[in-house]
């Protein structure tokens, strides 16, 4: 064999991957002069890099650039494009699969980023990605990518849901609940559309706030009207906030005022107004307020709202509140009542507000009246 023939099988050997031991054994079954070894090896191997550096370059640079977009493609369809569809389904998964594609392909930009520079072709040639360890390299943005994913989709989903959003009455049908290192909390809701479609739809909650749900309890929501499985339960201040752009509140004296002009069946849009948690009781007639235990019954007059509490719940303040407002307390008999002993009045221009309590059931409610009037004495 020439000695081009002999550099030649050399290299392909060492491309084979044969070790420098397996490589001489195989010169010396083809008679090759033993002193004659390593200058051969050195020329195969010079042969070897001038070859890489001639191509290498180039290589590495395309796998860098073709990694490169895949990152920024994968970026923009599972941090934009995805979660801007306002995807409520499913997102886990999506967001799974969208950790890996995104890890994936961050972790081959930065193994080819620089691949193609001489000093590291010498002396690393051809990257090769760390499969057994992709599991530890990848952990920590993997999980700041799940994160970013699930964080993205969430905040379309609201976006959608506060431009599109109706208001509902729902009725808690199921929930589940799973404590230990990791806590979650989800409660399925029923309810029906405007178009008259009866939709199940599950959102998650805390562990903490999942207590305070049963089932047939009935919710005060809003849902996208291009995806009515896009929900928000609407039980705490921050999504109020969010989606109404007002915060829950206490009723106070001046709202009895407002609601005593309101025609019925404007009357829980202006109790939704103060506080979302009031949803209507058909069966008993009443608005109910399960956060605060409070009750505004229909009422028995036209310009009449009563606001039924807890006598231990009431703020003691409340009735010093309709004083503040120009209310003055009078004798029932001065404007030609009939009135219980617990039952105490106070009038203003054009209106009169009654404090009663009434024990019921080893319970003790107040019930607070306010109505407008043509003129003092009106009320019977």
């Amino acid at each position: 064999m020439s000695n081009n023939e002999i550099v030649n099988y050399i290299v392909d050997r060492i491309n084979a991957g044969d070790d420098q031991y397996e490589i001489e054994d195989s010169l010396k079954r083809k008679e090759i002069d033993p002193g004659e070894f390593d200058t051969i090896i050195e020329v195969a191997q010079g042969k070897i890099l001038e070859h890489k550096l001639k191509t290498y370059p180039r290589q590495h640079i395309i796998r860098f650039t073709v990694w490169t977009i895949l990152f920024l493609f994968f970026s923009a369809l599972f941090f934009f494009i995805l979660p801007g569809l306002g995807i409520t389904r499913s997102t886990v998964i999506i967001s799974v699969l969208g950790t890996i594609c995104l890890s994936i392909s961050l972790l081959n930009v930065f193994i080819y980023y620089g691949s193609w520079r001489e000093k590291n072709i010498k002396k690393f040639g051809k990257p090769k990605p760390p499969i057994e360890g992709y599991a530890i390299v990848s952990f920590f943005p993997g999980f700041i990518f799940y994160f970013i994913i699930s964080s993205c989709f969430s905040s379309g989903a609201d976006k959608i849901l506060k431009e599109t959003q109706e208001d509902a009455v729902a009725t808690v049908i199921d929930g589940q609940s799973i404590e230990g290192k990791i806590n979650y909390a989800s409660v399925t809701v029923e309810f029906t559309t405007k178009e008259g479609k009866v939709v199940s739809a599950v959102e998650d909650v805390s562990s903490y706030e999942f207590k305070e749900f049963y089932v047939g309890q009935k919710l005060n929501i809003v849902y996208s009207k291009s995806d009515p499985h896009n929900i928000d339960l609407l039980i705490d201040n921050y999504s109020v906030i969010k989606m109404k752009g007002t915060q829950n509140r206490e009723i106070e004296p001046k709202d009895l005022l407002k609601l005593a002009t309101v025609s019925f069946s404007d009357l829980g849009a202006e109790l939704n107004k103060i506080s979302n948690n009031w949803v209507f009781n058909e069966s008993e007639g009443v608005w109910i307020n399960e956060k605060t235990r409070q009750a505004i019954s229909t009422r028995k007059n036209p310009d009449q709202v009563a606001l039924i509490m807890s006598r231990y719940g009431i703020d003691f303040n409340f009735v010093n509140k309709f004083v503040e407002l120009g209310f003055v307390k009078v004798p029932a008999q001065e404007i030609g009542m009939k009135a219980d002993a617990t039952e105490t009045i106070y009038i203003k221009d054009g209106y009169l507000a009654s404090f009663k309590i009434v024990n019921k059931n080893f319970k003790s409610n107040v019930i607070i009246v306010v109505e407008k009037i043509e003129k003092e004495g009106n009320r019977s």
